[in-house]
């Protein structure tokens, strides 16, 4: 594989160069799959919140969907936390099917700009918003990314393009394996218990219209597999504290694509594994993941996705859920004692506050079995210990 060229600084003012042992802080497009400069006409400019007040998308409602459930919603972080996963300043992270960079965002914001971040994408329109949204919240003299516009596969399918099902009315759900007739029922079925519709038709032709319509184009892609883009990282990782992986329906040809000695490097593991009819992919992925050595490996709560009863219908879930009960109480806070506070008094009580061990996460129940004829998608989370 080609090595010899270095990566591209994105922006005015990044650093280029770093010293021995230590990449150069800045952020830095793939010298082999540079993402494009963020000149498409579906790439828009828009604000979400104070937390997130520029940027680049291609739906806007679709960003501010995953905005809500990412930095408002009950379980934060993809619900990292709530499931014993962890970042720390200075972390490197892989993220596989970043899409605008949604989660890079989040760990930018969670960690003050203090990682290193391998981010890919193989749409390009998604992959120049991803660039210009890390370039925009990274931290001068902290952060250290390399954009990545590709899609990872396995060894036997690297280096042959591929062409992706991409609609920019959905952009979550871009694929290289077009969603079959059965997954789109499922889909339905999904949002129909989810938003209470009588009208089942209904619900279909917006799921048909959405990932099987007119709307949906073909784009092509390149790609490659994990370990040759982790090959390319100067200095290399030595490792790596999570591998995130949400890459619609290629789930497995991307673990293929991990080499042992990377395998070696990842401390934690979350991956949305696509059922698509077949629950045991869900238990291949299991599976594989335990032969790796992660000796807690979870599955979360199967479901469908929910984004089109958002933009159709604008509705979340509002009701909290056993689930999210059990991880707010991860964040409840205790107030200083009544009494200390009416009369000003003790150092010592506040202190015994602030010192006071954070409360203890209670068990998460146990999801439901996946059903191949209600569940469309399942994570799993794995750790080494």
């Amino acid at each position: 594989m080609t090595t010899e060229a270095e990566p591209t600084a994105l922006g005015a003012g990044v650093a280029t160069s770093a010293t021995a042992g230590t990449p150069a802080a800045g952020v830095h497009a793939s010298a082999r799959f540079p993402p494009p400069p963020p000149t498409d006409p579906l790439v828009q400019t828009i604000r979400l919140s104070d937390i997130l007040p520029v940027v680049r998308c291609v739906n806007p409602t679709e960003a501010q969907f995953v905005h809500k459930h990412v930095f408002f919603g009950r379980i934060g972080g993809y619900g990292l936390k709530a499931l014993g996963l962890r970042v720390a300043p200075g972390d490197t992270v892989v993220d596989v099917g970043s899409n605008i960079g949604n989660f890079a965002m989040w760990l930018l914001k969670e960690l003050q700009g203090d990682v290193r971040l391998v981010v890919l994408e193989p749409v390009p329109a998604l992959a120049a918003c991803l660039a210009a949204n890390v370039q925009e919240y990274s931290v001068p003299g902290l952060t250290r990314a390399t954009v990545v516009n590709a899609g990872c596969t396995c060894p036997a399918k690297s280096g042959r393009p591929a062409r992706l099902s991409f609609n920019p009315g959905y952009t979550l759900l871009s694929t290289t394996d077009p969603f079959s007739g059965h997954e789109l029922d499922v889909m339905a079925g999904g949002l129909q218990r989810y938003t209470g519709r009588e009208d089942r038709s209904e619900l279909e032709g917006v799921v048909h219209a959405h990932l099987a319509g007119p709307a949906v184009r073909e784009v092509d892609a390149a790609m490659t597999t994990l370990s040759e883009v982790l090959a390319e990282q100067s200095p290399a990782l030595e490792q790596i504290d999570l591998l995130k992986i949400d890459a619609v329906k290629s789930e497995w040809d991307i673990l293929q694509g991990i080499s042992d000695a990377d395998w070696a490097k990842v401390r934690q593991v979350v991956v949305e594994v696509h059922l698509g009819g077949n629950v045991a992919r869900l238990e291949q992925v299991v599976g594989l993941l335990r032969r790796r050595g992660f000796a807690n490996v979870r599955t979360g709560w199967p479901g469908t996705p929910t984004f089109l009863a958002y933009q159709q219908y604008g509705m979340m879930a509002a009701a909290a859920s056993a689930r999210d009960v059990a991880a707010l109480a991860a964040s409840v806070t205790v107030p200083p004692p009544a009494e200390a506070a009416a009369d000003g008094a003790g150092k010592e009580a506040g202190a015994a506050v602030a010192a006071a061990p954070p409360p203890v996460l209670p068990a998460l129940p146990p999801p439901p079995k996946p059903s191949a004829d209600e569940h469309l998608l399942c994570a799993v989370y794995a750790t080494r210990s």
